[in-house]
């Protein structure tokens, strides 16, 4: 049986795809941090993930992609979750700065000898 995961899923085009994936035989995995989805609206045959606790960003992306990766995955992210960000800083410039910019409000740590940023949610 193959798998899918629902970025989404208690929202109204997210509930829809789930309904469509399970008629064809998928098994579902809805994620939704509920901000604006509905518990309710999740088909019962799906299986309902609220948050993540671990979130992975590639960084081998552009200032405006690394932003909205991380706004996803702070809107998702569990209380004492992670987000480990791959830094390219040698690479891809706008990384590097948007992760300067997020410091300046979040407690991100660089991981020794690596190109790895992490921060973790309190909870």
């Amino acid at each position: 049986m193959k798998k899918v995961l629902v970025t989404g899923g208690a929202g109204f085009i997210g509930s829809h795809l789930c309904e469509g994936l399970l008629a064809r035989g998928y098994r579902v995995r809805a994620l939704d941090s509920l901000v604006y989805g509905r518990r309710e609206d999740v088909p019962a045959a799906a299986e309902f993930i609220q948050g993540a606790d671990f979130c992975f960003i590639d960084g081998g992306h552009t200032f405006e992609c690394i932003k909205a990766d991380t706004e996803n995955a702070l809107k998702v992210l569990s209380p004492n979750g992670v987000i480990v960000w791959d830094d390219y800083t040698w690479f891809v410039e706008g990384v590097s700065r948007y992760l300067r910019e997020l410091s300046k409000t979040l407690p991100l740590k660089r991981i020794a000898g690596s190109q790895f940023v992490i921060y973790r949610r309190e909870g």
